[in-house]
């Protein structure tokens, strides 16, 4: 039953974020201006790469947080000892960015409008807000082990609210410099900081007072190393074009360049609130040895997002420059972003299922292979971006993007899913994924023979027309999934 609430919990609480952030972004770039927003972009990118320096320890407090739910006295000094780690790493991050931020603006930006020294300002201001917010995540990754769900998606819906709505509100109504929404956003984040520690406080008992127990952190370091490494390689590698375009494209094309990948992203969004929900209960089916409970959990797990999933990227993928041109009413962003944003939500939708075999991994204790497609991926695949960005500038990060995400799942799926249960892979793809890929590919047809002329309408015809059909291919994939599954993930 808790599995129950939590989902319907991560729903809302991503639901709500995602849609906050893609309804506000246009306005953001109407606003504050390309440049501007490019810079927001730019920092938004810094924030992704911190998690290079994660090095596997807030999936690991989740973990641990998970199961020493009833050893609060064993939980406490785990987390103070990673509070002890994290907080130098926290300081040096917040004023290496600071005391780097003139060579930043000098040799790696490129702008034509903004002034010199707000750029520098935003940059050193970026550094303290990603510090920050990193050392929050840790108290948000102990919550969530500790499965308060409820709470962490409620406390991400007020947070994301000030962030995003009453940021917004500055920009239009009071000053929209650049430098002060940056110093908004640093207030904000000192606000999610203190809240979530003290809820995490609380959460482990009043009298919060704990000493570092530095054989617990040994106890940690084999699986800290394992997602360490995974968490470094696999962020590497899907921030790396964005990390090589900033410095490609201007600050106007590189913010056209990160609307089109949030838009994308939104996919993984809709996948998340379930795989949240999903580990805690996996690891717990797992440490219980349930092979059939474990079996059953995860395929239904499957089903319900690939009946989500599925629909939504074909539509985005297919009617991509109609998304974007009703969504920003940008006819330039539209055309750019056009074959960028079709390729990029397929691999997007494909990393929303692959993601299934690591979570086996995970809730198994055993990282073996996730270690091993890690070392591979960012070996291959960060010069093989490196050399296809060159050639072929965003497009062509498009392509790599969807090509790397088809390969995993086409090979390495049953690789995994061999080693960890086997004979379990041909279900899996042809009876949990195959029947809403079907019936979404009748419906694209179906759609493309009916020859919309989307472009005769209005910006918000557009936008109502493509929930429309979306909605109608939503609902016969929800009309297959109760057909075939006698009883729900929740």
């Amino acid at each position: 039953m808790k599995v129950k609430y939590n989902v319907i919990a991560n729903f809302i609480g991503q639901f709500y974020v995602m849609t906050v952030g893609i309804l506000a972004l246009p306005y953001y770039l109407k606003y504050l201006g390309s440049e501007a927003y490019g810079l927001v972009a730019f920092f938004t990118m810094l924030t992704s790469m911190m998690m290079l320096l994660d090095a596997g320890i807030i999936p690991t407090v989740t973990r641990e947080s998970a199961r020493l739910n009833n050893d609060k006295a064993k939980l406490k000094s785990t987390i103070r000892v990673i509070e002890y780690f994290l907080l130098p790493i926290t300081l040096i991050t917040a004023f290496g960015v600071y005391f780097l931020s003139g060579k930043l603006t000098n040799n790696w930006v490129d702008f034509a409008t903004l002034d010199f020294s707000s750029v520098e300002n935003s940059i050193k201001i970026m550094g303290f807000i990603i510090a920050i917010r990193w050392f929050g995540s840790v108290y948000q990754g102990v919550l969530m082990g500790l499965e308060y769900q409820v709470w962490v998606n409620s406390y991400k819906i007020v947070i994301s609210t000030f962030r995003t709505i009453v940021a917004l509100l500055l920009i239009v109504y009071i000053n929209d410099d650049i430098t002060t929404y940056f110093l908004y956003q640093l207030l904000v984040a000192i606000a999610e900081l203190l809240a979530v520690m003290l809820k995490t406080y609380l959460a482990l008992g009043i009298k919060y007072k704990a000493k570092p127990s530095f054989q617990i952190l040994r106890e940690m370091l084999p699986f800290i190393f394992s997602t360490g490494f995974t968490t470094i390689s696999w962020t590497l590698y899907i921030q790396f074009d964005k990390l090589l375009l900033s410095s490609f494209l201007n600050l106007a094309e590189y913010g056209y360049y990160v609307i089109v990948v949030v838009l994308a992203g939104a996919v993984m969004k809709f996948s998340t609130p379930f795989t949240q929900a999903m580990l805690p209960k996996m690891t717990s089916l797992k440490s219980k040895n349930d092979i059939v409970g474990f079996n059953k959990f995860y395929r239904k797990g499957t089903r319900t997002v690939a009946m989500l999933i599925i629909p939504i990227t074909a539509m985005m993928s297919f009617y991509s420059s109609e998304l974007l041109y009703s969504w920003t009413g940008n006819m330039e962003l539209a055309n750019w972003g056009d074959g960028i944003l079709k390729w990029y939500v397929l691999g997007t939708g494909l990393a929303a299922l692959n993601i299934f075999q690591y979570y086996i991994q995970y809730a198994s204790g055993n990282l073996r292979f996730h270690v091993l497609y890690n070392t591979i991926l960012p070996l291959v695949g960060v010069p093989s971006l490196y050399f296809i960005i060159h050639l072929n500038g965003a497009q062509g990060a498009a392509y790599f993007w969807f090509f790397v995400h088809f390969s995993t799942f086409l090979i390495w799926n049953k690789i995994v899913h061999d080693k960890f249960i086997p004979g379990l892979h041909y279900q899996w793809l042809f009876r949990d994924i195959l029947p809403y890929t079907l019936v979404t590919s009748a419906c694209i047809l179906l759609f493309n023979l009916v020859n919309i002329e989307f472009f005769s309408y209005s910006q918000f015809e557009i936008f109502v027309l493509l929930i429309f059909l979306g909605l109608i291919n939503l609902l016969l994939n929800l009309a297959v999934y109760f057909f075939t599954t006698k009883k729900a993930l929740i």
